[in-house]
């Protein structure tokens, strides 16, 4: 089995582990990601009519 040489980590959302991989050497970026609307459906609903332009307040 080949070891790795070095290992590199792109982290999404868990900052405890980027913080636990950085103490031991690792190399990583962190990307500060949540769900969108923190996961909320109505909200979620809602950009989506935002995003498609049919849920604007343009008086139609």
């Amino acid at each position: 089995m080949k070891k790795f040489e070095r290992v590199e980590v792109i982290n999404v959302g868990l900052e405890f582990l980027y913080d636990e991989l950085v103490k031991q050497g690792i190399g990583a970026v962190n990307v500060n990601w949540a769900p969108p609307a923190q996961g909320n459906q109505e909200m979620l609903n809602i950009l989506r009519s935002l995003r498609s332009g049919k849920g604007g307040t343009n008086g139609d």
